[in-house]
């Protein structure tokens, strides 16, 4: 969870993609006062994917004020461009927009000058005021454009947990479980702590913005399968999604552990 030499070398390489200092940026300004919209950019490689991140963030977009604030989605992937288009056209995420900024399906670690430039130029040209990173170090990142520094505010959430070690991110946007307050000097970015959990969505959310057909289907299935199962009708389940070896020993002790000490 805290920076590591490995995380401060990823910074270190981005920041020599580019020769000399990075662009002279003209920055938005924003004014609550004056009434002036707040653009706030998302940088992601997973958002119109069925990937645990898009899967989260899209019901988080469901929750901005789109009354006082502009929303563009930023995509690494050339491949998600028709998503896109459909979500954008057909109003799926309300006034949310999308611009591309990968080079195609095949996206690799190596990029240069100009193409960072080009992507960061797509950023700066948008007037975001604030750039979420929702990547991080995870497959796809593009923090070659965030070490170009082209919105006033960078912040990193969500898709990676852990500090960057860069520094041209400012905030972390986290909870006091993934990022201890006691830890704070570990991080190289400011910490943002949510007050319970940095994850925005849940399943009743889902639900609210599930039409009546999709939230019968989804209480009957969720009814048959714990039937199935041999479990009871009501109660939770913990349950694991992820990548097999990223369920070590150790954590699977924790949760056997606690399993114990609840049915005892």
């Amino acid at each position: 969870l805290l920076s590591s030499d490995l995380q401060r070398d990823h910074a270190v390489g981005n920041m020599m993609l580019v020769d000399g200092p990075p662009p002279q940026w003209a920055y938005p300004t924003w004014n609550p006062s004056i009434g002036t919209v707040l653009r706030i950019g998302l940088l992601s490689s997973d958002l119109l994917r069925d990937h645990p991140v898009g899967n989260m963030m899209r019901h988080v977009l469901h929750l901005h004020d789109l009354s006082r604030m502009d929303v563009t989605v930023f995509l690494v992937h050339e491949s998600q461009r028709y998503a896109a288009s459909r979500v954008e056209n057909e109003h799926v995420l309300g006034e949310v927009k999308f611009r591309m900024i990968g080079r195609g399906p095949h996206v690799t670690r190596f990029f240069d000058a100009q193409e960072s430039v080009e992507g960061a130029d797509i950023v700066n040209s948008a007037g975001i005021c604030i750039l979420f990173d929702l990547i991080g170090y995870t497959a796809d990142h593009r923090q070659d454009i965030f070490a170009l520094r082209p919105a006033p505010v960078q912040v990193h959430y969500h898709g990676y947990m852990g500090s960057t070690g860069a520094p041209w991110i400012q905030s972390y946007v986290a909870d006091r479980w993934i990022a201890p307050p006691e830890h704070a000097n570990f991080f190289s970015e400011k910490l943002a702590l949510m007050p319970e959990c940095f994850l925005g969505p849940s399943h009743r959310l889902s639900f609210q913005f599930a039409g009546n057909e999709e939230r019968d289907f989804s209480e009957k299935l969720h009814t048959e399968l714990r039937k199935e199962e041999g479990l009871p009708p009501e109660g939770p389940v913990i349950c694991y999604f992820n990548q097999h070896f990223k369920l070590d020993p150790p954590t699977f002790k924790i949760w056997t552990d606690a399993i114990q000490k609840l049915v005892s």
